[in-house]
């Protein structure tokens, strides 16, 4: 029967796989993976020069370099709801990356497609299930958002980044994944010869 509506909706493979989850059909009943990989470590010693983090799938904020925390700030006195990207961009007015060529909306709906899509996978996990309650709770627009049950994905895009001192700049953000693992690398660098690449080599560490 979920195989004739998948075929009657032409779904594609991952909207197929969301339909299964959506049915107890293989949905996992263990708890998302939001450990480290080695590799990623291994990762951000190698972008030693640009701001690069490690993100579990459902966007908590796991390792980050020197680089990150002085383009976005640190993250270490950060309490735990805000390590986590989608809490961040719903909750705070601080938050510095905005979509350079696409409207908040959009870039927030992908996030919310990230998390509802998880839930579907994942639908044991109770720290997931939290952080969506409470984003539930808090904002608005990620409620409706939520009701959506939309399966967009968030991919790398360009970032208009406010430093207190560089002022803004127009970033590439890289969303890199990792062989084996969910978890997802995210590295900020500007267009090489350009304006932003020597702001931003200038306000990070040497």
């Amino acid at each position: 029967m979920v195989a004739a509506l998948a075929e009657a909706l032409t779904l594609d493979p991952g909207g197929r796989t969301l339909l299964y989850h959506a049915a107890g059909l293989g949905s996992s009943s263990t708890a998302i993976d939001r450990t480290v990989p080695p590799e990623a470590v291994r990762l951000l010693d190698r972008f030693a020069r640009l701001p690069a983090a490690v993100f579990s799938a459902d966007w908590w904020l796991l390792h980050w370099n020197a680089g990150w925390s002085t383009l976005l700030g640190d993250p270490a006195p950060d309490g735990d709801r805000l390590r986590n990207l989608v809490w961040q961009v719903f909750s705070s007015a601080q938050w510095r990356p905005r979509p350079a060529d696409r409207p908040l909306p959009e870039f927030q709906r992908a996030l919310v497609g990230d998390l509802w899509r998880l839930a579907v996978e994942h639908p044991a996990d109770t720290r997931l299930g939290e952080l969506v309650a409470g984003l539930r709770q808090l904002s608005p627009v990620f409620e409706v958002m939520w009701s959506e049950g939309n399966t967009v994905r968030y991919v790398s895009e360009p970032k208009l980044v406010s430093h207190p001192t560089a002022g803004t700049m127009r970033l590439d953000c890289d969303v890199l994944g990792l062989p084996g693992s969910r978890a997802r690398l995210l590295v900020y660098s500007a267009e090489p010869g350009s304006a932003d690449e020597s702001r931003l080599a200038g306000c990070l560490p040497g």
